[in-house]
């Protein structure tokens, strides 16, 4: 998982931190693993974040040294296969983070360079919503990336679309061919509620792309119209 973050607002706490980013990722078997991030901070007073692993108590971190970028080691979990969320909360002003890095070996210790697969797919594309009686139907076109694995699909029901493959709720996860056509009926649901989706493509690195959305209300079938200027034949007038 890469991108940059930098805190520029007040020091946090533990329970209140000052801002956070979530990331998604994959993990191939359960196991024990390992998280690293990479952190940097000007100086001993502008170096710390808390850490977080699929809701756990927020856990402080900071780097072993200051002016420079260095790896840093955070908690171990036990992790099931499948996806999973990790968030980097804000401890104090001006420090920044830019890797995270994840792994099951515990006598790992990451180098300054990025390791493996870390680009992920383009998103899908022509992502549609077309609500019925109690459902919705869902209509997508998978990437062209050669890597591509599956396509993830979450809901919400408050407005916001999920953010990422572990955000929201789920609707599907199917496996499919780079560029194919793609369809599923969301069934079940409650009509008149608008439901806000997400489509996420998904490599064999466990890369999400960015995400895809569309909204649908489910409802009944529409009654007909108001029948208007309706004169009978069979009688003539008065």
């Amino acid at each position: 998982m890469t991108g940059r973050i930098a805190i520029t607002t007040p020091t946090g706490s533990a329970t209140a931190p000052s801002g956070t980013a979530t990331f998604g990722f994959y993990i191939p078997y359960a196991g024990t693993w390992k998280v690293w991030v990479r952190l940097y901070g000007g100086s001993s007073s502008s170096d710390s974040w808390f850490e977080s692993v699929d809701g756990a108590a927020r856990h402080a971190i900071s780097p072993s040294r200051t002016g420079v970028w260095t790896w840093t080691a955070a908690r171990s979990y036990p992790l099931t296969a499948g996806l999973h969320t990790l968030e980097l909360g804000g401890g104090e002003a001006q420090a920044r983070a830019d890797r995270i890095l994840v792994t099951d070996d515990p006598s790992f210790v990451p180098t300054e360079q990025a390791v493996g697969d870390l680009t992920p797919p383009a998103p899908v594309t022509s992502f549609a919503a077309t609500p019925g009686n109690r459902q919705v139907a869902l209509q997508w076109t998978n990437p062209l990336d050669a890597d591509f694995q599956k396509t993830i699909i979450r809901y919400r029901t408050d407005g916001k679309f999920p953010v990422s493959p572990v955000d929201g709720l789920p609707v599907t996860e199917e496996a499919a061919a780079p560029g194919s056509a793609d369809s599923f009926v969301h069934s079940e649901l409650v009509n008149g509620t608008r439901y806000s989706y997400s489509a996420f493509a998904v490599d064999g690195s466990g890369n999400a792309s960015v995400k895809a959305t569309a909204e649908a209300t489910p409802a009944d079938r529409i009654p007909p119209g108001q029948v208007k200027n309706v004169h009978r034949k069979d009688k003539k007038g008065s």
